[in-house]
């Protein structure tokens, strides 16, 4: 009887060690593009977005330059100077963004030295209306994406395959775990930790 229940648990231990192989390398894909996109958030917010936003918090002239050089030289250097993110839609306008930056650089480099502490005061807070949003504390302006543009489309695409791919994967792994189908609660964690993600990387 024992030898009987010993044969019977060795197929479902592999099944259960086969349906979680198989549920992880369905999931790899998807998860290796997720990791793709926040490395490149992250990037971005290292070079571009922290820059303004110290640029923005600058007391002087002088520092603002600074930082201002720094993430208009980045997009430069990057071609996110024109184009659109994603569709012809003014908040995925790279073009009009990069070139108000550029014009805030300008002006703070024009301003004359020997200017008045008031003029200096204007200036800057204009700097800030250009880079912060309005009313959203130190949230930096930026065209919805830009972190992907130009592969914005690119990225969107591949998203959208490895989605189903993703899901099914996440239900082998159940299957593997359990040695039944997905539960609901497996398939409402995936598609939360998937609207988490997604909301993290369009913020």
């Amino acid at each position: 009887m024992d030898k009987n229940l010993r044969r019977r648990a060795v197929p479902e231990y592999a099944s259960g060690n086969g349906n979680i192989l198989i549920g992880l390398l369905t999931c790899a894909p998807f998860t290796v593009l997720v990791l793709m996109v926040i490395i490149q958030l992250l990037v971005f917010d290292i070079n571009v977005t922290g820059h303004l936003k110290w640029a923005a918090k600058a007391n002087n002239i002088k520092l603002a330059v600074q930082q201002m050089d720094i993430a208009v030289s980045y997009l430069e250097e990057h071609n996110l100077t024109s184009g659109y993110t994603l569709f012809r839609w003014p908040t995925h306008d790279i073009g009009f963004w990069y070139t108000n930056l550029l014009d805030a650089l300008n002006d703070l480099e024009d301003l004359d030295p020997e200017a008045g502490s008031l003029e200096v005061s204007n200036v800057l807070m204009k700097l800030r209306e250009t880079i912060l949003e309005e009313g959203e504390g130190s949230r930096v302006t930026t065209p919805f994406l830009a972190f992907l543009h130009p592969y914005v489309g690119h990225y969107s695409v591949l998203a959208i395959i490895l989605f189903t791919p993703a899901i099914f994967g996440a239900g082998r792994i159940s299957m593997g775990i359990h040695c039944e189908g997905p539960s609901r609660e497996t398939i409402l964690f995936v598609l939360v930790a998937i609207i988490v993600v997604l909301l993290f990387v369009s913020s």
